[in-house]
């Protein structure tokens, strides 16, 4: 479900044909020219909402997919590799509508790799995140783990044991994984 356009849902007919309502579920429509039939990370860290137009999705095998045209085409979005891998089931995009940050786990989650967080705040230029302020090493088996927005301030940003609260400038190990926001 959007986060703020009522009605508006994404969701998938199978896990490689995702469909799109704006009418709260009445009516059902393919989503997505351009869109590989990659296989998405089942959950809600699967797809990043930013407005009704613009929102990323995040495909274990093939990396993240944006739309800014309410899901009608994608376009690939071209992340680092890390370890061979440019592949990302899990992502968030920040929703302060305008904003072109996104957050993604790059890299093999499902094999119990070691993948890292990636972050980009201009939509096009991504950074390893490879270590936190302090020092730690930022690899981690994210596969079944939250990457998120704080939805009351989006400059706080979670990636499992990871927080930031500088838009994802800086980063420090928290004592705990996050597993739900």
């Amino acid at each position: 479900t959007h986060p703020s356009s009522e009605g508006t849902a994404l969701s998938l007919a199978a896990p490689d044909h995702p469909v799109l309502t704006t009418d709260g579920g009445k009516t059902w429509r393919y989503s997505g020219n351009g869109y590989t039939g990659g296989a998405p990370r089942f959950g809600n860290h699967s797809v990043g909402w930013n407005d009704a137009r613009r929102f990323a999705v995040f495909l274990d095998d093939y990396g993240v997919y944006l739309t800014e045209n309410g899901g009608d085409t994608f376009r690939a979005i071209k992340l680092p590799h890390y370890k061979g891998r440019e592949d990302s089931g899990i992502g968030a995009a920040d929703p302060t509508p305008g904003s072109k940050v996104m957050v993604a786990i790059v890299g093999e989650a499902l094999t119990g790799g070691q993948p890292v967080p990636v972050i980009t705040h201009d939509g096009a230029t991504w950074a390893l995140l490879e270590r936190d302020a302090a020092g730690n090493s930022m690899e981690d088996d994210y596969q079944f783990s939250t990457v998120a927005f704080n939805p009351q301030n989006p400059n706080t940003i979670y990636a499992k044991r990871f927080r930031s609260m500088d838009k994802g400038r800086t980063w420090t190990l928290l004592p705990r994984s996050i597993n739900a926001l």
